[in-house]
């Protein structure tokens, strides 16, 4: 976006704040500006008045969870709207201003003002977050006359965040045309998507355009992470259509365990869907990590693990393992394979040492 355009943009959202702010605001900033701050946000509130927007977020956190003075819910409102202007917003900042707003959470409901906090995220930030909120505001006529086709735009860059509820109102305008011309392969493209997120209905949507599972778009990303001293987890959303690698049944590392299954066809052949962790090792000494799966509600099918771990000398072993997983052993950093034969959802990796 130009920067004069984003400049306008910035001043038309900033008045449309002002103009819109109340003579409670005005009294309570009045009433801050004479009060001691309590010690715990004393640092946070100087920052926020200082322009830190992650400040004034976190002082409208504190007061959220403090429920205290009797004015607290007008003291949260403040401080995130203090933290949803300028051009370094903090997005939380916004999203918790919109909900404050849209639902009447201790201040009286206004959907104008929720719209105002999405569209400056939104517009200016290109937040995923904020453009799902923009693009519901606009496909629902939250505080703004309906407009789909911005609506439509807005609503695929919150699924490109993955944003599951996103994806579905966006496949849901363009399955209708109501945006312009009737687009079946890109409503189903986005029902899938929603669908692989953990949206049942968007499942039975896609299903009913007379596409098939196999049929599920792609969604693929690679995770690196960093095994602590202790324990980590990893929440993954098996969302890709990427196989698991075809192993030779002979490459497999057998062990005698009810917690681990013999090369079978879930291991052995591609599978519906896979995502690839790569835990680094804080060195090349053998280290051993406990394995574990935990399947998120509403996860299809049968998760497991193809693990490539390495031995002193370099070689290459392939453990397959079930969600309950098992010890194992590396010397070089482990690449986990999470793999499922249905449509996923979000699981779990439980890595501990």
């Amino acid at each position: 976006m130009p920067a004069f355009t984003r400049l306008f943009l910035l001043l038309l959202l900033c008045a449309a704040f002002s103009t819109s702010a109340n003579d409670d605001f005005t009294a309570l900033a009045d009433k801050l500006a004479r009060e001691q701050p309590p010690q715990a946000i004393a640092s946070h509130v100087a920052n926020c008045n200082s322009g830190n927007a992650v400040s004034c977020r976190q002082v409208g956190m504190y007061y959220n969870q403090a429920k205290a003075p009797a004015d607290y819910p007008l003291r949260i409102a403040y401080y995130f709207q203090r933290g949803c202007q300028g051009f370094s917003l903090d997005p939380a900042a916004c999203v918790y201003l919109a909900e404050i707003y849209e639902r009447g959470l201790g201040v009286t409901a206004n959907a104008e003002k929720a719209f105002q906090a999405v569209s400056s995220l939104c517009n200016l930030m290109q937040d995923p977050r904020g453009c799902a909120m923009f693009g519901r505001y606009l496909q629902d006529g939250v505080g703004t006359p309906v407009n789909l086709t911005q609506a439509l735009r807005h609503l695929r860059t919150g699924c490109d965040g993955n944003l599951p509820e996103a994806c579905f109102r966006a496949a849901v305008i363009l399955e209708s045309g109501d945006a312009g011309e009737v687009n079946r392969d890109l409503a189903a493209h986005y029902f899938g998507a929603s669908c692989i997120r953990g949206v049942e209905l968007g499942c039975r949507r896609f299903q009913r355009l007379g596409f098939s599972d196999a049929e599920l778009p792609s969604f693929y990303t690679t995770a690196l992470a960093q095994l602590n001293a202790t324990a980590s987890r990893y929440v993954v959303n098996l969302v890709g259509e990427v196989p698991a690698p075809t192993i030779d049944p002979a490459d497999l590392t057998v062990h005698k365990s009810n917690d681990i299954f013999a090369p079978s066809p879930t291991c052995s052949e591609p599978v519906m869907r896979a995502q690839a962790l790569q835990i680094n090792a804080d060195d090349k000494s053998e280290q051993r990590v406990k394995l574990t799966l935990t399947r998120g509600g509403g996860f299809h099918g049968l998760p497991f693990m193809l693990v490539r771990t390495e031995l002193s000398n370099g070689q290459a072993h392939w453990h397959c393992l079930s969600a309950e997983g098992a010890e194992i052993s590396s010397h070089n950093g482990m690449l986990v394979y999470l793999g499922t034969n249905g449509r996923g959802g979000s699981i779990t990796l439980n890595a501990s040492r």
